[in-house]
């Protein structure tokens, strides 16, 4: 079954980044912040932890993408078909 099974830390490295492509042809990395919508919209009951202490950069400037888990939760239900 598909989505069972949660790739390492080696595999997830390797993925490509999802770029944006502007109407000008100009490419950006898509960034992606969630939130929670409050008490309600916690979900560390069902994240599991892949990897600590893994260096990030922090680039907080336009543009990103932000969600809350519950709308992340529908996204994923629509367009990956994951419950």
């Amino acid at each position: 079954m598909q989505g069972t099974v949660i790739p390492s830390k080696e595999k997830i490295s390797q993925l490509p980044l999802k770029e944006w492509t502007w109407e000008n042809g100009k490419k950006e990395l898509t960034k992606l912040a969630i939130f929670p919508a409050g008490k309600r919209d916690d979900p560390t009951k069902r994240i599991e932890l892949v990897a600590e202490d893994v260096k990030t950069i922090l680039d907080m400037e336009a543009p990103y993408m932000t969600s809350t888990w519950r709308e992340f939760d529908e996204q994923l239900k629509q367009f990956y078909y994951f419950k």
